[in-house]
């Protein structure tokens, strides 16, 4: 097994989706659900998954939210585990005034 080559090969893989997974981060981003409530965002990441030819499993370990995505088989195997719930936070400043909206951990990050 040659690993520069598979490392180079995922490389170009990645970068050949780079625009749609930034596209899914940001509506992901702009779409912000609580821990464990992120049915959307799971949603969508299922479907771009599909789309991409992958068996996705959905519910896996008694979450609604958690999911399986497998293609090819053999080795190399690579897991992927995110965290894209949103966190309660205040809007304003301090003094913080009533009200408040979700908003990710990272303003401009991406998953």
């Amino acid at each position: 097994m040659d690993v520069d080559a598979l490392k180079a090969r995922a490389c170009a893989a990645i970068d050949e989706q780079a625009g749609a997974l930034v596209e899914l981060s940001q509506r992901i981003h702009a779409h912000p659900e609580l821990a464990f409530h992120e049915t959307q965002a799971a949603a969508w990441l299922a479907e771009y998954l599909r789309g991409r030819r992958f068996d996705v499993t959905v519910g896996i370990a008694g979450l609604p939210t958690a999911f399986r995505a497998v293609a090819g088989t053999g080795s190399p195997a690579v897991a992927i585990l995110a965290e894209y719930d949103a966190l309660p936070v205040a809007v304003a400043p301090v003094p913080v005034v009533a009200g408040g909206r979700l908003t990710s951990l990272a303003e401009r990050g991406l998953l």
